[in-house]
């Protein structure tokens, strides 16, 4: 466990919306990959007036008006307080966040939050199953039900990133990013293809490394984002 990077820190900072401070969670990124500083960041929830974010000082009038919407109050409720008790990072604060990228149209963030949910789904039921918590048989339909959502939480990344990178052919890191979640989903054929079309472009040796990393990547497998504390 000694070599197990933190990919975060904590830092007291004020709500621009009601003005509350707290600990917030802040991306470690002097810690991490070129490849894990494209996927990995951490997201801000006010625990006073539900103000959401990427940075909690940078919250606007649009993110507040969603909060309103009947969609965005139905995955509060339907957070999973269970997994909440033995875990700091929630799956539903990035669907949340998710649901706010998907009304402004962000296709690319909209991608990378369900990627972060995907992760955190399944971070947080291993949690959950290693806890004093967990009793096999009484939770078999949560952890099924957990493990259904991880999977759509993935489908969902790829369909918003194909549709970003389908748009924004330029965006190589984009590229790089789909090929990385195709592995994840065991789909290595489609993976392969980003990697030779990225070759072609004027790449630069950052991401000539990156992609090097993606080969080397198994399928179904994304060890780089393994560790989320």
């Amino acid at each position: 466990m000694a070599s197990v990077q933190r990919l975060n820190y904590y830092k007291k900072t004020t709500c621009a919306n009601c003005n509350y401070s707290w600990d917030y969670p802040y991306s470690n990124r002097a810690k991490m990959t070129e490849l894990q500083n494209l996927f990995y960041f951490e997201l801000h929830l006010c625990p006073h007036c539900n103000s959401l974010g990427y940075f909690i000082t940078e919250v606007g009038d649009f993110e507040l008006q969603v909060q309103n919407d009947k969609q965005y109050k139905e995955i509060i409720k339907k957070k999973n307080e269970a997994f909440g008790m033995v875990c700091k990072k929630e799956t539903y604060k990035y669907l949340l966040y998710a649901y706010i990228c998907e009304k402004k149209g962000d296709d690319f963030m909209t991608a990378r939050t369900y990627y972060m949910a995907n992760k955190v789904e399944k971070f947080q039921r291993e949690k959950y199953i290693e806890s004093m918590l967990y009793k096999e048989h009484e939770d078999a339909k949560m952890i099924k039900e957990s493990e259904a959502k991880e999977e759509e939480y993935l489908r969902k990344s790829i369909y918003y990133m194909q549709r970003y990178v389908n748009n924004h052919q330029d965006d190589i890191d984009a590229s790089i990013m789909l090929a990385v979640i195709y592995k994840l989903a065991c789909e290595g054929e489609k993976a392969v293809t980003v990697l030779n079309s990225v070759m072609k472009k004027n790449v630069t040796q950052r991401q000539i490394q990156m992609v090097k990393e993606v080969v080397k990547m198994k399928l179904g497998s994304s060890e780089f984002l393994r560790r989320f504390i």
